[in-house]
């Protein structure tokens, strides 16, 4: 291996070494001491896919395991970590923080005026579950120290994968057993031919939706991988042919044809030409125009199927029901809180009874007025601003760059995807969407690190000899 402060034979320096990384690991330590190193990354992720709630019926509010964990341990180590090193974040992650901090403060304002001019705190209940995700970027942005690390996360990640499909083939042969109690709206669930399904698969889910978004990731890290292999005019190895062929199987036996649309969408855009681009105003337009074609086709399905089978449609009239609370408020198209307007109508006006839109984009603005979707926005804009400029860089190794190529791939999915949810104020989906998010910034920053190095040696002036 290279020695620190040596380029290799490409000229490049190598990212685990002291000159570009915080720190690093002896290089005699194995991987046991690599996966012990950085065992809070481990349990972070875990206790998320866990999504374990605790305190349920309390009085003030209720709380998971990786809320708790993210308040009392990510906080904290990142304030340490600042006060111990006198530096502020890195650079690319305080870039990132800059509109996901104007996004919650707005979030938070909004959550004190219902406190005080509506005497109540359903908003701030909203924002609570939003919160977290403060903490969890800092706490990745600062431990994110080599592409190695969000390599072992992505790992993680396949193996709960692997775990949830083996689950899911019980419950498709003898259903159940189920680790989450199924959700009554279950039963209406179809497949993708339209019949309604028999065994419900949820794998540690509760809903089939809730566990395809969940298996999106790692369907896409091994997708993505086996688009490079294949790329290289290589054989494909095993363990990727695996990996595809097991989070493959739970992600169709989730029967979520929204989520398999969208998991094509991602996919394409990272494996065409259109990886290279650069623009967000590109992706955003893609996005709307796939919605575009999936609202119109859901709209135009036939009149004679039964309203609740026809999930666009419903959809739809949610959308127009909360569209309509914020058109009669000023107040709630400001500062939102119009949950109760949408419960209120949504069962005369759509059939069901919601308290969000049933989308994540505009529930944005239903829960914490217009600006806080344009402040969302400008979260989006940011992420991609900064990896999409690594991505394209050519100081990134192959497989980080094959790790960026799978969280681009993966969080694009889901700005069309969560169109379609209601994620915008559920721990899990917020979270797991942030994780994403982090991780692409953080491994974003290590090819900038490498850049930086590299112009610093070709500043150095020359030894005599």
């Amino acid at each position: 291996m290279t020695t620190a402060g040596k380029g290799g034979r490409d000229g490049r320096l190598p990212l685990d070494s002291p000159s570009v990384s915080f720190r690093a690991l002896p290089r005699h330590a194995g991987w046991l001491s690599a996966w012990l190193a950085e065992w809070d990354l481990s349990v972070l992720l875990l206790l998320l896919l866990a999504d374990v709630r605790v305190f349920k019926g309390s009085s003030v509010a209720s709380f998971t395991l990786f809320e708790l964990f993210a308040w009392c341990y990510c906080a904290p180590v990142v304030i340490g970590h600042m006060l111990s090193t006198r530096r502020l974040l890195p650079p690319l992650i305080a870039r990132f923080v800059g509109p996901l901090g104007l996004y919650l403060a707005w979030i938070l304002l909004a959550s004190l005026f219902a406190l005080l001019a509506r005497q109540h705190s359903d908003v701030l209940q909203e924002a609570k579950n939003i919160l977290p995700a403060l903490p969890l970027v800092c706490f990745i942005g600062i431990r994110v120290k080599r592409p190695a690390t969000v390599a072992r996360l992505a790992n993680i990640y396949v193996l709960y994968c692997f775990a949830a499909c083996v689950l899911a083939l019980v419950q498709l042969e003898h259903g159940g057993p189920y680790f989450r109690p199924p959700i009554d709206n279950n039963e209406y669930k179809a497949d993708f031919s339209g019949d309604l399904v028999g065994n419900v698969v949820l794998g540690f889910a509760s809903t089939p939706n809730e566990l395809a978004l969940i298996v999106l990731p790692g369907l896409m890290f091994s997708a993505i991988k086996l688009a490079y292999e294949l790329r290289e005019r290589r054989i494909p190895r095993l363990l990727t042919l695996a990996c595809c062929a097991a989070t493959g199987t739970v992600f169709l036996l989730a029967q979520s044809r929204g989520a398999v649309i969208w998991f094509l969408f991602g996919l394409a855009f990272l494996v065409a030409p259109t990886r290279h681009g650069r623009s967000f105003v590109l992706k955003l337009s893609l996005v709307m125009a796939l919605i575009v074609l999936i609202v119109g086709y859901g709209m135009h399905a036939d009149p004679a199927s039964p309203e609740i089978e026809n999930t666009i449609r419903v959809r739809y009239l949610l959308w127009k029901t909360s569209l309509a609370a914020m058109a009669s408020d000023p107040y709630v198209a400001v500062l939102g809180d119009g949950m109760a307007y949408v419960e209120t109508w949504s069962w005369t006006i759509a059939g069901w009874e919601f308290p969000d839109a049933h989308n994540g984009w505009l529930d944005q603005a239903l829960f914490f007025g217009w600006p806080a979707l344009v402040l969302y926005l400008m979260i989006w804009w940011r992420f991609f601003a900064i990896t999409d400029e690594a991505a394209n860089s050519s100081s990134i190794p192959p497989n980080a760059r094959v790790l960026l190529d799978g969280i681009r791939a993966s969080v694009l999915s889901f700005m069309g995807l969560n169109f379609f949810e209601p994620v915008a104020h559920a721990v899990f989906p917020v979270s797991q969407l942030f994780l994403l998010m982090s991780c692409g910034v953080g491994l974003a920053g290590l090819s900038a690190r490498v850049v930086a190095a590299q112009a610093d040696r070709q500043t150095e002036l020359p030894r005599p000899s």
